[in-house]
This record gives structure tokens, C-alpha cells and sequence, in this order.
């Protein structure tokens, strides 16, 4: 409590202050309080700015309580200070995919393979990406299936003698 008075006050929180907030976000997270966590961890974030391993804790927070467009944000910051950060081009792909923008998924998606070509955890989200292109795929396929069988009754309703049109 005391933290957040001065964090509120305009304080600079100590070093200790940074490190019993990213410990207790990550214990936040541990248990599934996300939300929590991004809250506590957002109030610290302007003393966070050259600190690539907190801002990834800030970014999973954000992720993990919904919140999109500020983890994308976050993530893109931590690729500012550390470009080699494989989590974070997976957590942009992941929100790009589930904002239904597989084009960026896909490229970082590449961005991580070259870097890690061995990571697992960029497999599984290559497993996720081709898996949501077949599904598109499909929804494709059966919208012009869909169009074409109203096309044809169209016709045949327009070529039906008077007597059976409907």
C-alpha cells in the first residue's frame, strides 16, 4: 500500500519496489488473476521502459487479461530493446492470429523461425496458423458452395413454369 501511495504520488519506486511488483504479478498470474496482475504491473510501467524482462511480464499480463492492442504495444517494445526476443514474436503472432490477421501472424511467426528454427513453442504456433488456414479454407469453400446452390435455385424458381414457383 505504502508502494502505491508513492507510485501514485509520482514516486519512482525503488528497485525493490520493481521487484516484489514483478514477483507478485507473476505469482498473480500463476494462480489466473491476469487481470490483477496487469492492473498492479500497469501502475509501474512508466519505470519500466529500459527493462526488457519486466516489460515481457507486462506484455504476458496484458495478453493474458484481454487486452490486445496494449500487449501487442508492450511486445513491440521489448523488440525495441531486445530484438532477439523469440516470447515476444510469439505472443504477436498469437494476437494477430486471434485478431484474424493471419498475413502478420505468419510473418512473425518467420520472424521467430529465424532466429530459433528449434523452438517448440514457434511449432506449435505454426501448427495453430496452418490449421486456422485450412479452416479458412473451408469457410471459403463452403460460402461458394452456399452462393452457388442460391444461384442455381434462383434460376430454377425464374425457369419454373407459374405453377411451381413459390
Amino acid at each position: 500500500e505504502a508502494v502505491r501511495d508513492r507510485v501514485d504520488g509520482g514516486v519512482a519506486p525503488s528497485s525493490g519496489d520493481l521487484d516484489t511488483a514483478s514477483r507478485t504479478g507473476e505469482l498473480l498470474l500463476e494462480i489466473g488473476l491476469p487481470a490483477p496482475a496487469d492492473e498492479l504491473l500497469t501502475q509501474f510501467a512508466p519505470w519500466l521502459q529500459d527493462d526488457a524482462d519486466r516489460l515481457r511480464l507486462l506484455a504476458v499480463t496484458r495478453f493474458e487479461a484481454g487486452r490486445l492492442a496494449a500487449g501487442c504495444a508492450t511486445s513491440r517494445r521489448v523488440l525495441r530493446l531486445d530484438p532477439t526476443c523469440v516470447a515476444s514474436m510469439h505472443n504477436l503472432a498469437l494476437a494477430a492470429q486471434r485478431s484474424g490477421h493471419r498475413r502478420l501472424a505468419w510473418a512473425w511467426w518467420r520472424r521467430g523461425t529465424r532466429l530459433a528454427p528449434e523452438d517448440e513453442g514457434l511449432r506449435r504456433i505454426r501448427t495453430r496458423l496452418v490449421l486456422d488456414e485450412i479452416s479458412f479454407g473451408f469457410e471459403r469453400g463452403i460460402a461458394a458452395v452456399r452462393s452457388a446452390t442460391r444461384a442455381v435455385a434462383a434460376a430454377i424458381r425464374r425457369l419454373a413454369p407459374p405453377a411451381f414457383r413459390t
